[in-house]
């Protein structure tokens, strides 16, 4: 099962207003820190779902939080 890695190149499946078919990298990944298993389990059913497809062409779905565009560095 691939994972979500701190740079990994992904290409958003979900029909996200937006996002649909961007590429980027993950920047971060965050985990919620609650207080017992069942706890998790509601956090993460809070969480929006996506659906994302990593350089190597697996598909991957997870919860996370609203996705940020990528705004470039300006040089100067």
């Amino acid at each position: 099962m691939p994972s979500l890695e701190i740079g990994n190149r992904v290409q958003i499946i979900s029909s996200i207003p937006g996002f649909h078919l961007r590429r980027g990298h993950i920047t971060s990944v965050a985990h919620p820190v609650v207080a017992s298993e069942r706890n998790m389990d509601e956090a993460l059913r809070e969480l929006r779902l996506y659906d994302v497809r990593l350089d190597n062409g697996r598909h991957l779905r997870f919860r996370g939080r609203d996705l940020v565009a990528f705004e470039p560095r300006s040089r100067g």
